[in-house]
């Protein structure tokens, strides 16, 4: 089986996965003519930039193998099996790779049909590239031909091939691609005493203590603040959080004490930073800042509004290392000027979110928080760095769940092709939109939770430690409707605090 594409995704063998696997005699020879896409999930990305040296090609061909086995679109258990299989075609020399001299964008596929007296070969030309849109989703134009041309065909190929680029023939290549794929890639062995490892230090380095943070609870008691083992362990897990991804967001509900968890925090880090705060907000963190010795680092609060000035401020001063942001979910939004503004703020810096609701609307509302302090395509989030393309994948099928479930009865033919396009068919079942939803969003959850502390009473009441603390906290009761008339004059003096003070 000899093919000539433009393209070839990992998504092209997995259109033809049973035919190869029921059919072990067939061997594979690909060619391949032009680079795929930087911005795809393909199997071969080599590159054509005629700066770039052999090894820089070839490097860009191993981080693209694990782009693939890395990412959200292949991580499923159905896809390792294919992966397995496609690999030992590689070892076994069943699959042959080659990159053609010159681009090629040419679509031929020549068959040797064994067994078959009448039509011993044949080959199809058209518009299909080795990849699943091209083979099965997308309407191509394809010609097969079995009574003449196909020697001619043959020959055309197998003269590039003589020319064309080793991949998989090398053995000193092919040895490095079978390698990373086993060791760089979900589909590496672990055995249970390295995931027992693994797992000891991540718990041990999430909990650890030194002197800077016993003597914040020294500072603690000796300031009348009630030391509780829950805050003391969030600002343990919150150093970790930033020495890993320069950034943490801690996302506790109401009531937890995140601004003394992120005053610990500051202190134990015992470098000089800012605070950005909503107005109204200021004098608290003042008196945090002073309470915990800050202010002699250097520490300021400023507010929200005045994110032109912080900015001026924090290029001045290269000893600002550190920037708090209460109530973050303020800039969700990056098409405004604010979140612009403060991306230039805390760019370089370890920067500490502060957000009892990190996820309002969409998933875009937690990425935009990340990106304060993760650059997208260099992430350290996901292993091939990519957390951007994970995020895009989440906000598409968020959108569409909730299109769907918004628009079922009013715009039934989007709905119907977004609810297929998810589900495989298109009969609406609102229950399966809700139970896709949680699981999106536990999904979400589980892809942040290296960068996010969130907990709620709840949770500290399951811990057997926390739960004695908890007692001590003020009890939240359900809210009571109250009706309250105000009068002009208060009425206006209300709207001045809402818009002056918290706008």
């Amino acid at each position: 089986f000899k093919i000539l594409v433009g393209y070839f995704y990992f998504s092209g063998l997995d259109a033809i996965y049973e035919g190869l696997k029921q059919n072990q005699s067939i061997k594979l020879k690909v060619l391949v003519g032009l680079d795929v896409d930087r911005g795809s999930y393909g199997l071969y990305e080599y590159g054509l930039e005629g700066n770039l040296s052999p090894e820089d090609r070839f490097n860009a061909f191993l981080n693209s193998l694990k782009t693939v086995f890395n990412s959200k679109e292949f991580d499923t258990k159905e896809f390792e099996e294919k992966a397995k299989f496609f690999l030992e075609m590689i070892e076994s020399g069943r699959l042959e790779i080659k990159k053609t001299k010159n681009p090629n964008h040419a679509k031929l596929y020549i068959m040797k049909l064994k067994d078959n007296v009448i039509r011993p070969s044949m080959f199809i030309v058209g518009s299909s590239n080795l990849t699943r849109s091209g083979l099965v989703e997308r309407e191509e134009f394809n010609v097969e031909i079995s009574d003449f041309g196909v020697d001619k065909a043959e020959k055309y190929f197998d003269d590039l091939w003589k020319d064309a680029l080793k991949i998989t023939e090398n053995p000193e290549i092919k040895v490095k691609i079978i390698k990373v794929i086993k060791e760089e890639t979900p589909l590496a062995q672990i055995t249970p005493y390295q995931a027992y490892v693994f797992s000891l230090k991540h718990y041990i380095d999430t909990f650890y203590t030194d002197k800077p943070l016993e003597k914040a609870k020294l500072i603690l008691e000796d300031k009348g603040y009630k030391v509780y083992r829950y805050q003391i362990d969030a600002v343990s897990q919150a150093l970790q959080i930033i020495n890993d991804h320069n950034g943490v967001i801690i996302a506790d509900v109401v009531g937890l004490g995140k601004s003394i968890i992120a005053s610990t925090l500051a202190f134990v880090l015992g470098e000089k930073g800012i605070v950005i705060s909503p107005p109204g907000l200021i004098e608290n963190w003042e008196e945090y800042l002073e309470d915990f010795g800050l202010n002699r680092l250097g520490w300021k609060a400023y507010s929200i509004g005045k994110l032109e000035d912080i900015l001026q401020t924090v290029n001045k001063d290269p000893e600002i290392k550190v920037v708090i942001v209460d109530e973050a979910h303020r800039f969700r939004n990056e098409a405004t000027r604010s979140y612009d503004l403060l991306s230039k703020i805390t760019k370089g810096k370890k920067v500490i979110l502060l957000t009892a609701t990190p996820f309002n609307n969409r998933p875009s509302d937690v990425f935009s928080l990340i990106k304060l302090f993760q650059i997208p395509k260099k992430s350290t989030l996901t292993l091939d760095g990519k957390a951007a393309y994970r995020f895009k994948d989440y906000e598409n099928e968020f959108s569409k769940l909730v299109y769907i479930k918004t628009n079922y009865k009013k715009k039934k033919e989007l709905a119907k092709k977004y609810y297929k396009e998810i589900f495989g068919y298109e009969t609406i079942d609102l229950k399966e939109v809700e139970r896709r939803l949680k699981k999106l969003s536990k999904e979400i959850k589980n892809f942040i939770q290296p960068v996010m502390i969130r907990r709620n009473r709840l949770d500290l009441k399951k811990n057997p430690i926390y739960s004695k603390e908890i007692k001590d906290l003020p009890k939240v009761e359900d809210p009571i409707e109250v009706f309250y008339e105000l009068n002009k004059k208060q009425s206006e003096f209300y709207d001045k605090v809402i818009t002056k003070y918290f706008g």
